[in-house]
């Protein structure tokens, strides 16, 4: 069910036992969830595409940042 995107990010912290990144505004409503494991910040943009509202992948690169807060993609 939809949720936000920090309320997500804890979930996914919980279960790794590590504190996630989140770029983007943590309210942000989520009914969409792209994933992908490891360093896919290269499908980022694909994702995007697709209509994901939260990506969530292994490593994001720099460059990765200014896409996510353009897009407002979480």
């Amino acid at each position: 069910s939809p949720s936000s995107a920090s309320a997500i990010a804890g979930h996914v912290g919980s279960a790794l036992q590590r504190t996630p990144l989140l770029v983007g505004h943590g309210e942000r409503r989520v009914s969409r969830v792209g994933w992908c494991s490891g360093a896919a910040q290269g499908l980022f943009e694909q994702a995007i595409a697709l209509g994901v509202d939260l990506y969530l992948s292994g490593e994001f690169s720099e460059q990765t940042v200014p896409l996510a807060r353009g897009s407002g993609v979480a």
